[in-house]
């Protein structure tokens, strides 16, 4: 339930931040085929909120593990968690 709640809100906010500005969200349900844009995934226990790039975490985003509650921000090349922004 929780999960299912989180993930609610996690694509409330997102919709709310692209409706205000002029960053390109992510379009389709297949996060696959995102190419330069911003959007949100929640899958096996995580989610993500950021840029994608040619279908990967690629750019500024939030990386977090429901489970743990760890959180990781900053920045992600080819889906790998690279490190905070200085």
């Amino acid at each position: 339930m929780k999960i299912k709640l989180f993930t609610a809100i996690l694509f409330f906010y997102t919709s709310q931040v692209f409706g205000q500005s002029g960053i390109v969200k992510c379009m389709g349900i297949n996060h696959n085929k995102w190419d330069s844009c911003v959007g949100s995934i929640a899958i096996d226990g995580t989610a993500y909120v950021g840029d994608f790039k040619n279908g990967q975490r690629d750019g500024i985003g939030s990386y977090t593990y429901f489970k743990s509650k760890k959180v990781e921000k900053g920045l992600f090349k080819s889906n790998k968690y690279i490190g905070k922004i200085k």
